[in-house]
């Protein structure tokens, strides 16, 4: 029997040279990126949706450009939306921010973006997978079966027509996803050449790649997973090698994960998947609940995979149902993913490419599965746009497995072409849900009737729609009515959604029901005391009722919430002015100066919180003049002057 590592005397030990590409290849690639720009160019005059704004328009890092690059890079994700630092994904801000300054607030422009990423995506899947299943890797038990270039060829079209992915590519706000995706191949493309040339510089392009994919989105860490499984399946047997290429990316992994840390820190100020409305998991009222609603989740995961309809832009509670141990749903997806495991674990040994795709699922998806770290959301389609490149590719070498044998499955070639058809035309007609607000949110309450977040989008819509109609106007009355009866779906459905009953006061505000208004605005203090909006608003319709001592410790009890409030300062100020004056005129002029001088020292923290607002002067220069200070009366005066 010949040892494997015995040498020809007298020839040095080489190394086979890694397979040219068909010169092909490229141009094939391209057609696959030209095909994902064409299913998603009706998205390129799409508005801004969603959560669009919190990366871009209100964002006030990107709003700077190039000159908000440095605040981009030392801060987490949202401190230019909200001044909160968490999460770290300085790359997608960046890349919008470069958008900016080129372009001006421009939806159309971020929407050519994501979709050029998108097609870049799907170009660099079919190389790199030429790059996997081709020589050397030819060695594969289960090539003859399935001919590489025709798997390949198979799971990049099914990945650039997949509908689960319009979420992402038409949502400006998953440009992390598009960039972590984008990095994920790349870093594995490299890696692949690395391992057929042993040229350090490629592993560390390949390092570098896997570092951009981290500060993209964390759930990019999952290469660590992924590179020791395409080692293994696609190039090397020896496990010592493996371990230490694997151990660099380790490395690169713990230095994104301090960096976060630096900048970001370990947590969110507040849990988001401690609310039901973000994450229905937070209402499961033991483990076991929780474990299997996460599980039944995973099996929604796999039908929405084969079956993508209906697709919807919101599962939050309660569209998306708790289910106890016992439940079908439960027991189905338990099931599944146990054949599932059962095909990697058979497969592993074998090296079989079905087994790698299972693989390659199972560990993109486990970080947003809610099984190890809670998200704040329960379910989501863009969480499904990395790990759907495992589900292709078994779906693509399965199929061409099976349409290889000939005669005996010719409706095969025929079938994947209707596949292909239908996936692509439902990816155009998905398209148009993401075109603007009306459209997305009325897709919404379609295809999630039971979500409350969807309802209430909804009914903020026909609310902004109404408000901004003239008073009398039949269309304004309508909308608000909407309104209000969305917000009443959204609250049957989880009654303390504290952001559903206050709009829903605004709502009434709007249509002269002042008396409705107070009782939402009451409902809404009891399930969230300290809302914000709330305890300002409330306390207003206090004020205007005569209550004013009520209003007072209301915008006390705001203040106490956030000291930061101009508008709460204000209000307080006008308190103490309407004492004074009835002070005044009852005759106690002593009480009524330290009422104006109460009354000038809120105006003077509100003008000192917001410089800005001209009002705050306009109330100084009344308050002084109450007082009979000629002198601090000019100086505001002055102050209202100036341009």
């Amino acid at each position: 029997m010949r040892s494997s590592s015995a040498r020809t005397p007298g020839k040095a030990r080489t190394r086979a040279p890694a397979a040219p590409r068909p010169a092909g290849s490229a141009w094939v690639a391209l057609g696959l990126g030209l095909l994902a720009v064409l299913l998603y160019a009706n998205t390129f005059h799409h508005e801004y949706v969603l959560d669009d704004d919190i990366v871009a328009r209100r964002n006030a890092l990107v709003q700077q450009g190039v000159a908000g690059l440095p605040g981009i890079f030392s801060h987490g994700f949202l401190y230019g939306f909200n001044g909160l630092d968490y999460f770290y994904r300085p790359l997608p801000l960046a890349s919008l921010a470069i958008e900016v300054e080129l372009f001006g607030n421009d939806p159309r422009v971020h929407h050519v973006v994501n979709v050029a990423l998108f097609a870049a995506c799907v170009a660099l899947l079919y190389l790199l997978l030429l790059a996997l299943l081709e020589p050397p890797a030819a060695r594969l038990p289960d090539r003859a079966h399935a001919p590489p270039r025709r798997v390949a060829l198979v799971t990049a079209l099914l990945f650039a027509a997949h509908p689960i992915h319009t979420e992402v590519v038409a949502n400006i706000k998953s440009r992390d996803e598009l960039l972590g995706l984008l990095f994920t191949l790349l870093a594995l493309r490299l890696l692949v050449a690395h391992a057929d040339t042993r040229r350090p510089l490629l592993l560390a392009a390949s390092l570098l790649a896997y570092a951009l994919g981290v500060l993209s989105k964390e759930t990019g860490l999952a290469v660590l997973g992924l590179v020791p499984l395409t080692l293994w399946f696609f190039r090397t047997s020896d496990l010592r090698r493996i371990a230490a290429v694997t151990a660099a990316f380790a490395i690169v992994a713990g230095g994104c994960l301090l960096l976060r840390h630096a900048v970001a820190g370990d947590a969110l100020p507040e849990d988001p998947a401690a609310r039901a409305i973000n994450n229905a998991l937070a209402a499961a009222g033991t483990p076991g609940v929780r474990l299997a609603s996460s599980v039944a989740v995973l099996g929604r995961y796999l039908r929405l995979l084969v079956l993508p309809h209906p697709l919807s832009y919101d599962y939050s509670y309660n569209q998306v149902p708790l289910v106890s141990p016992g439940h079908w749903r439960f027991l189905v997806a338990v099931a599944a993913h146990a054949g599932l495991l059962a095909v990697a674990a058979r497969g592993l040994a074998r090296k079989q490419v079905v087994a790698y795709a299972v693989l390659f699922y199972a560990t993109t998806l486990v970080l947003v599965s809610n099984l190890v770290v809670p998200l704040g959301t329960v379910m989501g389609e863009r969480l499904l746009f990395t790990p759907s490149v495992g589900f292709c590719l078994a779906a693509a070498w399965l199929l061409v497995a099976l349409a290889g044998r000939g005669s005996r499955a010719p409706w095969l070639v025929p079938a994947l072409g209707v596949i292909l058809v239908l996936y692509a035309a439902r990816t155009i007609t998905r398209n148009r849900d993401w075109k603007d607000a009306q459209h997305l949110y009325t897709s919404g309450v379609r295809t999630a009737p039971n979500s409350a977040r969807a309802w209430n989008h909804y009914a903020s819509w026909r609310l902004g729609r109404g408000a901004a109609l003239p008073d009398g106007a039949p269309e304004r009355a309508a909308d608000l009515r909407a309104a209000v009866s969305g917000y009443a779906r959204a609250l049957e459905i989880l009654p303390n959604y504290s952001e559903a009953s206050f709009n829903q006061g605004v709502a009434y505000v709007a249509l002269g029901d002042t008396a409705a208004a107070r009782a939402c605005y009451e409902l809404t203090l009891r399930a969230d005391s300290t809302q914000e909006g709330a305890l300002d608003n409330l306390a207003g319709i206090l004020y205007r009722e005569g209550k004013v001592a009520e209003a007072r410790r209301l915008w006390l009890k705001l203040l106490a919430a956030n000291p930061r409030h101009a508008g709460a300062c204000g209000n307080l100020g006008a308190t103490y002015l309407r004492d004074g004056a009835e002070l005044s005129r009852g005759g106690d002029p002593r009480a009524a100066s330290a009422a104006f001088r109460a009354a000038a020292g809120w105006f003077q923290k509100a003008h000192d919180l917001s410089p800005d607002a001209p009002e705050y002067v306009r109330d100084l220069v009344t308050t002084y003049s109450r007082l009979g200070d000629e002198a601090a009366t000019r100086r505001w005066m002055e102050r209202l002057r100036e341009p």
